[in-house]
């Protein structure tokens, strides 16, 4: 039974990738400004990264160091300086330099827009799948012992 529903989950969650892709070839932007920022931060793994650990710095109300930016992101410190800049530039982040001139960033209100223009974009091909119903009850199968972990 288990493998018949991690298939489910499979298929699911392929329809889910799938419905991204595909969506995102022709997905209407609320601005210039945000389809700029949705394009940069699409355009490379290193870029997506940056911008979503952004985000979540906000969403935690605890900016990143940006040392620990490249740790995370897994590129040069040379490669996170550059995104740094162009996102500042940009005025997509905010940096908060300490005393020592440590930088710390967080996504900026533009950037914070994209993000929840792009969960808007995404929620309805979620709710189109399985994903969450099949989730729920292998969760609930694990729950209940009913299941190996």
């Amino acid at each position: 039974m288990f493998k018949k529903l991690e298939r489910e989950y499979a298929k699911a969650f392929l329809e889910y990738e799938l419905a991204i892709a595909e969506g995102g070839r022709t997905r209407q932007h609320d601005s210039d400004e945000l389809k700029k920022i949705s394009k940069y931060f699409i355009s490379t793994t290193n870029r997506r990264l940056f911008g979503m650990y952004c985000v979540r710095a906000t969403f935690d109300s605890n900016p990143a160091l940006v040392s620990d930016l490249a740790h995370q992101v897994k590129c040069s410190r040379n490669a996170m300086d550059k995104m740094v800049s162009e996102c500042e530039q940009s005025e997509w982040i905010i940096i908060d330099r300490s005393p020592a001139q440590h930088r710390y960033i967080s996504a900026g209100s533009k950037m914070m827009d994209a993000w929840q223009s792009y969960v808007k974009f995404i929620r309805p091909m979620s709710q189109a799948t399985k994903m969450g119903q099949v989730n729920t009850v292998i969760k609930t199968l694990h729950a209940l012992a009913l299941l190996d972990p």
